[in-house]
């Protein structure tokens, strides 16, 4: 399970297949936060602690048999920053898993939905994201590969409490489900904070595209419980679900209500051909291109401009998070989001080009 140099890191689902209600959601995840008994959480540990646990989460996965068995095993201490840089582009990862290298492992199996993340917040936290809104699948199989970690891990437990967790807010069940979503339509229409305050009230909470502490850039949103404290799975994935198909059912009105009159439409093409223009034709900062990928996904969902919903995704990825306000041109790192970009569209311009050249005449 050791990954060598070169080693092939499968590539997400969620970026390569299109799920259930893909014009407005872009993936489902589920976390489930665990902690080893009888070893200090993660924060408190010493280094030879966490290595301790890191190894013993290893043979676990090792032993389960089925994806995790072969399951690649990435070391934080090996990786550079480019390299963790992608997984959490690729979801795989969290920004803080990097924080604390020593001990820090990530084993992600080959089918592309799991991962696990050893020694973040958490001795270990399961991860499976899916296409689209997936709510179940993505409960059953966490909870499936957590059972098969757990059949040779004992995780730390309270009878009275549940799972127990760096974060009061995690215990219990240590359960998170949130849901992707893309929403301009009512951003643009100016219902977005009464949708979202709806949401909250409805018990969920809301952030960004990169979990807690990031904005909404680019009108995306993770719709998440926000108590898993006495509640069951069950429970937490019906209220998610519940909220998250009331925010896809407003979205789409705001849509209807902006682009069925050609007026609509015809302002979204000029906004799409200003966002291709600038991809195609000039260096855009990273900050910025979230913003316009979120213009580009929405001409796709509207059939306004060509493409696929599945491509978009995989441009939301390659924007990576927003990197503040300054632009530094010594950076390495500050065009080649947009490089990246620009080549993947300049390798599918014979299916935009026509919409492209037509909109800059």
């Amino acid at each position: 399970m050791n990954a060598k140099d070169g080693c092939f890191i499968p590539l997400p689902r969620w970026l390569c297949e299109q799920g259930p209600e893909a014009d407005v959601v872009i993936s489902t995840r589920c976390r489930l936060a665990r902690n080893l008994s009888g070893y200090t959480f993660p924060w408190r540990a010493d280094e030879m602690t966490r290595r301790e646990v890191a190894r013993l989460i290893t043979v676990a996965a090792c032993n389960a048999g089925g994806d995790l068995s072969q399951a690649i095993c990435l070391d934080a201490e090996l990786l550079s920053e480019a390299e963790h840089t992608r997984l959490i582009e690729w979801r795989y990862a969290s920004g803080d898993w990097p924080r604390l290298r020593a001990g820090g492992r990530l084993l992600i199996p080959t089918n592309g939905i799991c991962s696990v993340m050893v020694n973040e917040e958490e001795h270990l936290r399961v991860q499976a994201i899916l296409p689209g809104l997936q709510v179940e699948s993505v409960l059953y199989t966490a909870e499936m590969t957590e059972d098969r970690l757990g059949s040779t891990l004992a995780f730390a437990r309270d009878r009275k409490t549940g799972y127990l967790t760096t974060s009061l807010s995690n215990a219990g069940a240590g359960l998170r489900i949130s849901v992707l979503l893309h929403l301009p339509g009512l951003a643009v229409s100016d219902g977005l904070e009464e949708a979202l305050d709806a949401a909250e009230g409805l018990g969920c909470a809301v952030r960004g595209l990169y979990g807690e502490g990031s904005s909404g850039a680019g009108e995306l949103y993770q719709i998440s419980n926000s108590s898993i404290w006495g509640d069951d799975a069950v429970a937490v994935a019906h209220r998610v679900a519940s909220a998250v198909k009331w925010l896809i059912q407003s979205e789409r009105e705001a849509r209807q209500n902006l682009f069925d009159q050609d007026r609509g439409s015809r302002e979204l093409a000029e906004a799409a051909k200003e966002a291709l223009s600038m991809l195609l034709e000039q260096r855009v900062p990273s900050r910025k291109l979230l913003s316009i990928i979120s213009v580009l996904r929405l001409a796709v969902s509207q059939g306004i401009m060509p493409g696929d919903l599945v491509q978009t995704s995989g441009w939301l990825a390659m924007a990576g998070p927003p990197e503040g306000d300054g632009i530094n041109d010594q950076n390495p790192y500050e065009w080649s989001r947009s490089r990246a970009i620009r080549q993947a569209l300049q390798s599918n311009m014979k299916a935009i080009g026509t919409f492209y050249s037509f909109s800059t005449e």
